[in-house]
Order: C-alpha cells, then sequence, then structure tokens
C-alpha cells in the first residue's frame, strides 16, 4: 500500500504545490529584481523612446518561459519524489525498483496528471 499512496500523493499534491511555491519565490524575486534593476537604470525607459514595448520583450517572455516550464519542473519533482520513496523504503528492507513503480503506478491513472500539472502552473502566474 505504501507505494500507491505515495505516488498519489506526490502527484496529485505535494509535487506541484512545493515546486509552485519554490519556482514563485525563485522565479517571482529574480524576474521582479531584474525588472526594478532595469527600471533605476532606465532602460525602460529606453525602450519605450525607441517605440519598442518593454511589456512584450521583457515580462511575456519571462512569464510564457515559466509557464511552459514549470509543467516539466512537477513532472520531475514528482519523478525524484517517487525515486526517494523507493530509496526509503529500501532502508527497512529489499524491494526491487520494477516492483515499487508497478506497485505506484498501479493506483495512479492518466487524469491524475492533468489537473495538477495545469493547475498548479497556471495558478502560480496569477
Amino acid at each position: 500500500m505504501l507505494p500507491g499512496m505515495v505516488a498519489v500523493s506526490l502527484i496529485r499534491e505535494m509535487g506541484p504545490v512545493i515546486t509552485a511555491l519554490i519556482c514563485a519565490g525563485k522565479i517571482g524575486s529574480g524576474m521582479g529584481a531584474e525588472l526594478g534593476s532595469m527600471r533605476v537604470t532606465e532602460q525602460i525607459d529606453a525602450m519605450e523612446v525607441s517605440s519598442t514595448n518593454p511589456m512584450r520583450f521583457l515580462v511575456l517572455t519571462r512569464v510564457l518561459a515559466a509557464t511552459l516550464m514549470i509543467p516539466l519542473l512537477v513532472l520531475y519533482a514528482d519523478a525524484l519524489g517517487v525515486f526517494g520513496s523507493w530509496v526509503g523504503a529500501n532502508i527497512k528492507g529489499d524491494v526491487s525498483f520494477v516492483l515499487f513503480l508497478s506497485q505506484a503506478f498501479s493506483h495512479v491513472h492518466f487524469m491524475d496528471f492533468i489537473p495538477a500539472v495545469l493547475n498548479h502552473s497556471f495558478s502560480e502566474q496569477s
């Protein structure tokens, strides 16, 4: 029962929530600091004077990149979490990796991935 419970809890909630929190802190603060620095050094004003839309080139590209990469990071975090749970299960007993994965993913359906990946990646952007 342990592999199924770990896989379901990681894929549905823990992986997406923790990944979204980390990305919101890291990516959000990085974007804010970089754009703030550009405003102070008048780089954004120079773009406006040259008839270039700074929102399109500075903000849209960063938001689009984050929106496309966060679902991949969620899947990566889920994979590492399942692997870590297999390592934890091997501390007490000897469980093969193939057996652990087959028991873990027998409780997980494809529709468990879709809401977790899309919902948290789009809610992090707003």
